[in-house]
């Protein structure tokens, strides 16, 4: 498909400028979602009546920042001062104020530097409220006009649309809860806010959260369906991802651009959009979410590594009394968050991760070290997933990364490698560390533990403190890695009755888990790439249907898998045809599934 007949948004100094648009902002959905202009007729338009459609206008809910500032006044339990003009009447200020003469600055193409001023004396507690006001399931029946204070920083209408989608609805997605969400609280005002260090990386940001925002705006737009929504939603994510790439291109070269928390949370948010839309990048960019990838892995290194961001030096933290040292609350969250990209990095390709030692303690240490209750909780906050869990589902992702490699050479994994084999294989392969698992010929014993070490959680978790979503998304990824265990670092058949508990055990926590469904995908591919009974089968295909809901492009992916899976399972393909990481090679989508 080309995008060769769809129009593209003009860019600063190419061409005439855009027309206006025709359509009202007070129209019924209908016509705004067809992008035409409404009569306004009540109770039904014109356009309505004459094409037998339901005509529905969406209830109003103007940016109020009075509301805002009484929620705020109620949340922090004091009132503001009445000798001091309150934040909201100052944001109306700020809104209301007459627009200065654009001045070009190295950030902002098109913005001036008087408005980055101006919307940097907005509170950082009001930004955040108005983007905690409205949740996911509202998009449809009462959507919510951008703030009139963001368009001194987004005077262009398709950005200031896709990063208030991004802000409002976007990344309520990719957080279990709601209330507070880091991305919003740390990442967002690194580019609204900056500071004026690595402005390739703060503007590369920026573009990350546009194409966020134009992805998901494209996925909504393909359910109406709305074909001219949809196609310029995708015009505006592919231009918003390959102008973030560009700039991450140019600032890897700068090493204080590489080492500058803007980059790496650049390459987080676009390996997020990249793991949120992976039928589109197969239509658009391929596989470039590997570059995307190495990027952040490069940033990290850069800096020393993920213990070194968090806790300075192993030897400085380890004097340290606690709780006095804790890592800032913007590296926890991004250290925190690649941490989990590269589970299902790993997961996607079949390549061990990257960041998450055998040695490595960082995680665990986040888990003592906090200044607040949003931090003690984070992982199990935003990702729903108890923070053990995590390491557990890593260590069983590196062990079937390394028994795929040595099954390349034909070794049977079950048995202990000898010394030789292992030096054999640490030369052929080029991958394995000498210190590694398999170096000291322990790989049997790994697996042991990690036996050993699923049970222990699972005994143990009726008494850790987990909210029930967690404690059901932390249950589903370890069934996952129960499956993992048994299936391809124990070599059972798909029928062993502990798999298929398993299997069944994970899709009725998929349908438990109500409309928070985030970070479940790789739990439900696993237990359906195993389902064998038709009515586990049927009911995959219900908790998919049930997911498509409430996720994006990536879910189509997880379909086209998982039903390619039954189909070569049921014609008896040996057990590497029916991988879902050779399944995606061969459909021509190896693509990162969030």
């Amino acid at each position: 498909m080309s995008s060769g007949n769809a129009s593209s948004p003009s860019t600063p100094g190419a061409g005439p400028s855009k027309p206006a648009r025709s359509r009202s902002r007070n129209g019924c959905l209908v016509c705004r979602a067809r992008r035409i202009k409404c009569d306004l007729d009540k109770p039904e338009c014109a356009r309505c009546v004459k094409y037998g459609a339901e005509c529905v206008y969406p209830q109003k809910k103007p940016f109020d920042a009075d509301a805002v500032r009484t929620a705020l006044d109620k949340r922090h339990g004091q009132s503001r001062r009445s000798s001091q003009p309150s934040e909201s009447e100052h944001i109306n200020n700020i809104s209301q104020s007459p627009k200065e003469e654009p001045r070009p600055t190295s950030r902002f193409g098109r913005q001036s530097q008087s408005r980055l001023e101006t919307l940097e004396k907005t509170s950082m507690d009001i930004f955040a409220a108005v983007f905690r006001q409205t949740k996911m399931g509202s998009y449809f029946s009462s959507p919510v006009d951008p703030p009139e204070f963001l368009r001194v920083a987004f005077p262009d209408d398709d950005d200031l649309r896709c990063f208030h989608h991004c802000l409002t609805y976007s990344l309520s997605i990719i957080v279990v809860r709601e209330d507070f969400n880091p991305w919003i609280q740390y990442v967002a005002p690194m580019f609204l806010f900056p500071t004026g260090g690595a402005p390739l990386s703060t503007e590369a940001l920026r573009n990350s959260m546009l194409a966020i925002g134009a992805t998901h705006l494209s996925y909504l737009h393909s359910r109406k369906p709305a074909p001219a929504d949809e196609q310029l939603a995708r015009t505006l994510s592919r231009r918003y991802r390959q102008k973030c790439v560009e700039l991450l291109r140019q600032a890897r070269q700068m090493p204080d651009e590489l080492s500058s928390d803007s980059f790496l949370a650049a390459t987080l948010m676009l390996n997020t959009n990249d793991a949120s839309l992976p039928g589109l990048l197969v239509f658009a960019a391929g596989v470039e979410w590997r570059e995307v990838w190495r990027y952040a892995l490069g940033s990290i290194r850069s800096r020393g590594g993920c213990e070194k961001i968090l806790l300075g030096t192993p030897q400085e933290f380890s004097a340290m009394p606690e709780p006095t040292f804790a890592p800032s609350p913007l590296h926890r969250c991004l250290i925190e968050h690649a941490t989990l990209v590269d589970l299902i990095a790993s997961l996607s390709t079949g390549e061990p991760p990257r960041l998450l030692t055998g040695g490595s303690t960082w995680l665990e240490r986040l888990g003592e070290t906090a200044t607040s209750g949003q931090e003690w909780e984070s992982i199990e906050a935003s990702y729903g997933l108890q923070r053990r869990i995590i390491r557990l589902a890593l260590t069983a992702a590196n062990l079937v990364a390394e028994c795929r490699t040595l099954r390349k050479y034909n070794i049977d994994f079950v048995h202990k490698v000898s010394y030789r084999q292992a030096d054999i294989l640490t030369r052929l392969s080029g991958v394995m560390d000498v210190s590694g698992t398999f170096a000291h010929a322990e790989l049997e014993d790994s697996v042991s533990r990690l036996q050993q070490d699923l049970e222990e959680w699972y005994t143990q978790s009726p008494g850790m403190a987990m909210d029930p979503r967690t404690h059901m998304g932390s249950l589903a990824m370890w069934h996952a890695c129960k499956i993992l265990l048994r299936r391809d670092l124990q070599n059972q058949p798909r029928a062993d009755s502990d798999i298929q508990a398993s299997v069944r055990a994970t899709l009725e926590l998929c349908l438990e888990a109500g409309d928070k469904i985030e970070y479940m995908n790789w739990p439900l591919l696993i237990a359906a790439c195993n389902a064998t009974s038709a009515e586990d089968r049927e009911k995959s295909r219900t908790v998919l249907r049930t997911f498509s809901y409430q996720c994006c492009y990536e879910i189509e992916v997880v379909q086209l898998v998982v039903e390619e899976m039954w189909r070569r399972i049921d014609e008896g393909r040996d057990d590497e045809s029916c991988g879902w990481v050779e399944i995606m090679m061969e459909l021509g989508c190896p693509v990162l599934i969030g």
